[in-house]
């Protein structure tokens, strides 16, 4: 089977996701499967080549095309090429990986995009059991044709170092933007300091100068913020120092999380909020994932794990929901639902 996979952007495009380089990649590694567009920094023009057009369509954030440039009018370039693609018989399966777009500019018009991608799909897929939930509050009607699938990682805790010497409680790893709530986070620590010393380790980059200025302006000494972007490498250190990764996003828009995903793959402790795939892996036996409905349930969190005797068997979920894994069970539910 053919298979056209949105976005592919150029490995130097602006916005690159290394998870859809990682879906590509396991899709083109399983038989009898080949993804037939290649990278273009313009991702919605290179699906108008007929030569880029698979048997079947597989979307992720169609619907924040809005905030490209000539966003409009990519958008309803995108709008008709779905129908005509639906109309000449091809098979269109939707990733919703958000529950609320990020962007309030274009709030309304991603809004619709959503609904219109729900309704229009043949499959849609998320990898949060919530999904099905604002699947349903989009429309109802598409409900049935809804599944869950676990976000696919990796197995990165190879050589496990024992008994590592924690020299942060918390660490916050990642790019920072507004909905990842690290701004609010630091503010509450600001404001309400923790009763026993928590040293916190920051690292990422800010594109946005305006609320880089807010974090640093109200940054408490206790947490240190370091402007890069680790290696994956270098991560792991950082991660093997930490006691828990905080991932404080406002729990608004969110559903899956790749940040979580990848945290996990160094058998790291989780702290998250209590939505999404954060509520879905706290229940999961195997994984040490801690959810909070409100900040000030941090520092309780830090101070309960302390005497949390539990054992983890990351390295089995970790291999069975890798991508190779994870591929597979996508074709077979492709086959399945749209043959």
């Amino acid at each position: 089977m053919n298979v056209t996979v949105f976005p592919n952007l150029l490995a130097s495009a602006d916005n690159n996701n290394p998870y859809i380089q990682d879906f590509i990649q396991s899709l083109n590694q399983t038989e009898n499967i080949k993804v037939i567009n290649a990278p273009h920094k313009n991702p919605l023009k290179s699906l108008l080549y007929p030569k880029n057009q698979g048997d079947c369509f597989i979307f992720h954030w169609i619907e924040t095309t809005p905030e490209r440039p000539h966003g409009i009018l990519q958008t309803i370039t995108a709008i008709l090429l779905i129908i005509y693609l639906r109309l000449i018989g091809k098979k269109i399966v939707w990733f919703l990986h958000n529950k609320e777009p990020h962007s309030p500019r274009y709030y309304k018009l991603e809004k619709g995009m959503m609904r219109f991608m729900a309704h229009i799909s043949h499959l849609i897929i998320t990898h949060s059991k919530e999904g099905i939930k604002v699947v349903q509050e989009l429309t109802p009607k598409a409900v049935h044709k809804t599944v869950f699938m676990h976000h696919p990682t990796k197995n990165r805790m190879g050589i496990i170092t024992p008994n590592p010497v924690k020299k942060y409680q918390l660490l916050i790893w990642g790019s920072i933007s507004k909905y990842k709530g690290v701004l609010e986070f630091v503010r509450f620590v600001e404001e309400h300091p923790f009763k026993q010393p928590v040293s916190i380790m920051m690292i990422g980059k800010c594109g946005s100068s305006e609320l880089a200025e807010s974090i640093t302006q109200h940054l408490p000494e206790n947490i240190t913020w370091l402007k890069e972007s680790p290696s994956f490498d270098e991560l792991k250190s950082y991660i093997d120092a930490a006691q828990f990764v905080l991932i404080p996003y406002l729990s608004g828009s969110v559903l899956s999380s790749g940040l979580l995903m990848d945290s996990l793959s160094y058998g790291a402790k989780v702290i998250g909020p209590d939505t999404g795939s954060f509520k879905d892996y706290a229940s999961e036996k195997q994984l040490g994932v801690y959810v909070f409905n409100d900040l000030s349930e941090i520092e309780s969190i830090i101070e309960n794990a302390q005497n949390d005797k539990k054992e983890f068997d990351y390295p089995d979920f970790l291999n069975r929901n890798n991508w190779e894994a994870f591929a597979k069970q996508l074709i077979e539910l492709i086959n399945k639902k749209l043959n």
